[in-house]
């Protein structure tokens, strides 16, 4: 099973920028939803009793904004955050340095109470390496956080697998005591984090959101509409670009 949050087309270039995807094995024995994501860096999941959010955060963005994106995702009990911050957090992880985002990042680990499970589990150990100049350069900016209580837990960081990237694999393994407790107390939370963003089907089941629904779609689509029917009828002699169909939308 696959679960995404899509990237954007990188202006003035044949690729991609951004993007989450999770990768959920066929044989997982706890039942798997996609939750809304409280920003657009952010995919968020419910894995049995557990909310995953898994995100990256590209480094251009300002302390600010950083410190937003965190913000955003709520803080529940049971909750990971895992993923590609661009953050250094120093000691903590037992890294070279403290980056402008990780003096921020660390200040709200504490008031979220989270820890960041490089640090107990793989400190020291770097999640990237690099080289600039000849030099090999590393840094811990791939992370785990947690607030739940997991027992036996283990963070494997690997070093001698080829992925065809500079950052490293991480693997986090865990036993857990089930808490009926806290996942009752926050049950309806989940469904509750975007509700703007929900769909409710059985609306169109009534004439006036139906008709407003076909009307809508009508409306916004009739430009790609008409381009698709350009297409088909004049084919260019190269094949264009298929995110400039979105420019028309």
């Amino acid at each position: 099973m696959q679960y995404h949050v899509y990237g954007v087309p990188v202006p003035s270039a044949n690729r991609g920028s951004m993007g989450v995807t999770a990768l959920v094995s066929p044989s997982c024995p706890f039942p798997v939803s996609q939750l809304p994501s409280p920003n657009r860096y952010t995919l968020s999941l419910k894995v049995g009793s557990f909310r995953i959010h898994c995100l990256y955060v590209p480094p251009p963005l300002s302390t600010a904004d950083f410190m937003n994106i965190l913000s955003s995702i709520p803080s529940l009990p049971n909750t990971f955050i895992c993923g590609d911050f661009n953050a250094r957090l120093g000691d903590l992880t037992g890294d070279a340095l403290v980056s402008s985002r990780g003096a921020a990042m660390a200040r709200w680990l504490a008031d979220r109470s989270l820890t960041v499970l490089n640090g107990p589990l793989a400190h020291g150990i770097p999640t990237w390496v690099g080289f600039r100049d000849d030099r090999e350069m590393s840094s811990i900016i791939d992370m785990f956080l947690t607030n739940a209580s997991l027992l036996s837990p283990r963070l494997d960081i690997a070093s001698d697998l080829s992925l065809g990237s500079d950052h490293r694999l991480l693997t986090l393994s865990f036993s857990f005591a089930q808490s009926s407790a806290s996942e009752s107390s926050s049950a309806t939370s989940d469904a509750t984090l975007h509700p703007r963003r929900l769909w409710n089907l059985s609306r169109l089941g009534e004439p006036d959101p139906c008709q407003l629904y076909q009307d809508t779609f009508r409306s916004s689509s009739a430009p790609l509409l008409s381009q698709l029917k350009r297409l088909v009828q004049h084919p260019p002699s190269s094949r264009p670009p298929i995110d400039d169909l979105n420019a028309c939308c």
